[in-house]
This record gives structure tokens, C-alpha cells and sequence, in this order.
């Protein structure tokens, strides 16, 4: 995990994803404009909600879908209730069961 990107006064957006790839390229795409944190792992992801939060959008992949939405929904919810968080998929066009999609 790493805030690899540091603009002063951006917007701070989290992106949680196993794959490396996913994350350097979401870094690479979004530094110019945000401050980008990122996670390889829930756990991870929690510590920064914690240690850093609240940000102003968490982006994660569905890969691991489960343990995203049980893991860091209800932290969001909880503690930091402003929060965008966006699903990234590439297979599917439905939102999880108790996901709303704006």
C-alpha cells in the first residue's frame, strides 16, 4: 500500500486491487489530478480508512469481490458515510445484491 502521488489539496482517492497491474495503471490514469492511495489488500485498505480517511472516493475491482464489499462497505458506511465507492469490473453489468448504483 503506498500514497505514491501527493498534489497539494487534491482530491485523495483509494484504489484497492490484488492485481499490481490494476493499481499502477489506476495510479497512472488518476495522479495528475488526485492524491492516490493505494491497497493490494483489504486489511490494507482498512488501516489507510483509518490511519489517513476519509477519502473522497475508494475505487476497488470486483476480483475479490466478497471481501471488498463485506470488508470496506461497512467501514465507509460507518465511519466515513460521504465516501463514493466504485466498483471496477470488466465482465459484468450488474452491481452487487445491496449495492445501489448512481
Amino acid at each position: 500500500m503506498s500514497d505514491k502521488s501527493s498534489l497539494s489539496g487534491a482530491a485523495r482517492v483509494l484504489v484497492v486491487s490484488e492485481d499490481d497491474k490494476v493499481l499502477r495503471l489506476a495510479e497512472a490514469e488518476l495522479c495528475d489530478r488526485f492524491s492516490v492511495f493505494t491497497a493490494n489488500e483489504v486489511a490494507g485498505a482498512l488501516r489507510l480508512l483509518e490511519e489517513e480517511g476519509p477519502f473522497a472516493a475508494v475505487l476497488t475491482d470486483q476480483a475479490s469481490r466478497a471481501t471488498t464489499i463485506d470488508g470496506i462497505l461497512p467501514e465507509l458506511v460507518g465511519r466515513h458515510p460521504g465516501t463514493a465507492l466504485m466498483l471496477l469490473d470488466a465482465t459484468s453489468t450488474r452491481a452487487p445484491h445491496g449495492v445501489t448504483v448512481h
